[in-house]
């Protein structure tokens, strides 16, 4: 019995078999429920790739992602990449779900849209978040207090201050919302 696979040539059958074989990313949100960041790159549709940059000395950590635990990157062939610390992630997770869920979405609304800035990222992640039912008065002052403990001075993309920030992020949500 022949398959649609006996027909197909074999350069775009070892390509199937290699996107077929690579193991599907999934992020684990704080539900437990596995999410995958949709991209569509010229008209081509997937998902964003996951690289979880393990390292047992900080000299070996990836230096894409400066002082941040996840950025996103796009590939040597422009395909959205997010990169995660994963000591940092490891280190953290029990006691912050909530900012790893945000971060999740942020970088992958980067990844969504590499023009989008910082604060239309927090923005997305958001009311992504919103949407998926996981903001609560808790869960933003969660999000708040990490704001607040940033550095007291960054960069301008990112206000000048983590409650610069933070403020420009609830500015974007409440417009959003009207």
């Amino acid at each position: 019995m022949s398959t649609v696979f006996d027909f197909l040539p074999k350069s775009l059958m070892v390509c199937l078999l290699l996107f077929c074989g690579a193991h599907v990313q999934a992020f684990e949100i704080s539900t437990g429920e596995q999410v995958q960041c949709p991209v569509t790159v010229n008209g081509q549709s997937g998902v964003a790739r996951e690289i979880w940059n393990t390292y047992s000395q900080p000299e070996d950590r990836s230096p894409e992602l400066g002082k941040a635990v996840a950025v996103m990157r796009l590939d040597e062939q422009g395909w959205p990449t997010i990169i995660f610390d994963a000591q940092a992630h490891e280190k953290s997770i029990k006691g912050s779900q909530t900012i790893w869920d945000f971060v999740y979405f942020h970088e992958c609304a980067h990844a969504q849209n590499p023009e989008v800035t910082e604060v239309e990222a927090n923005c997305s992640a958001y009311l992504e978040m919103g949407r998926r039912g996981l903001m609560n008065y808790h869960r933003m002052k969660q999000l708040e207090t990490m704001h607040f403990n940033m550095m007291s001075i960054l960069p301008i993309e990112y206000g000048g201050s983590g409650a610069q920030f933070w403020h420009q992020t609830l500015q974007c949500v409440r417009k959003a919302q009207q």
